[in-house]
């Protein structure tokens, strides 16, 4: 799914998503209830989505929409700007990008994304 954000640099893509799948593999006990609340609202999605230079926590498939689920360190000046940086990338292969609070290590809550399905979704 990765070609969805279009084919720039095919070695630098190929690493992305190797480290892409790494990251899957890695964080897929955190994402169990997101997962399962997507799928039975048969919502597309994919977790740890490449997109350029970039890996996105979550991908909405059909909705062009990436969710980052943002722990305290994205607070800091340093990070914002990589934030910053890493949305006006997505935008550039026309995703949006929604940023959504949450605690580090550990499981994370399908309502995190109630506000997003309710205005788009629900």
């Amino acid at each position: 799914m990765a070609s969805e954000c279009g084919k720039r640099n095919s070695k630098a893509i190929n690493t992305v998503s190797a480290i892409a799948d790494g990251l899957r593999s890695r964080e897929s006990w955190k994402y169990e209830a997101v997962k399962k609340f997507l799928e039975e609202k048969c919502i597309r999605h994919q977790f740890e989505f490449p997109c350029g230079r970039w890996i996105f926590d979550l991908a909405l498939i059909d909705f062009r929409t990436f969710v980052e689920f943002d722990g305290k360190y994205h607070n800091s000046e340093i990070q914002t700007k990589k934030d910053e940086e890493k949305r006006i990338g997505a935008e550039e292969f026309g995703w949006k990008v929604v940023r959504v609070e949450s605690e580090e290590s550990t499981m994370l809550d399908p309502s995190l994304l109630y506000d997003f399905l309710k205005d788009n979704v629900l």
